[in-house]
């Protein structure tokens, strides 16, 4: 194999895992997650984290790890990328005690919701399914 293939499969593998790291970390930061932005402003957030660290910890958990997110590569499909995915648009879908999983092929991904028995935090929407 020519030995500048290799290199730029190389290089182009590396940047993948270094773009997925780096959307990994913001995601998992409020301040620095857009969907979690769309929904509450940094002083709320600053507030929350200040005051009621329940509820803090229940946004970012809701908005980053109450699902699995598994984009999937698709030939005429849009394709939504995590930093863009909005949990909350989906929540109709979440059942009690059982995981809902669903590929969205038109959008490139596979879903799975964790049941409302398997999260850790749960907010209000929660508590009364």
């Amino acid at each position: 194999m020519d030995n500048n293939l290799i290199l730029m499969k190389a290089f182009f593998s590396i940047l993948f895992y270094l773009s997925v790291l780096l959307c990994k970390g913001q995601k998992h930061n409020p301040y620095q997650n857009p969907v979690i932005l769309n929904h509450y402003s940094v002083p709320e957030l600053q507030s929350l984290q200040a005051s009621d660290t329940v509820k803090y910890n229940s946004i970012r958990y809701y908005y980053t790890s109450s699902f699995i997110f598994e984009p999937y590569a698709c030939n005429s499909c849009n394709p939504i990328a995590i930093s863009d995915f909005d949990v909350s648009q989906y929540e109709y879908l979440r059942q009690k005690s059982k995981r809902y999983v669903r590929h969205f092929s038109k959008y490139g991904f596979k879903l799975t919701l964790l049941s409302i028995n398997e999260l850790t935090y749960k907010l209000p929407i929660h508590l009364t399914k």
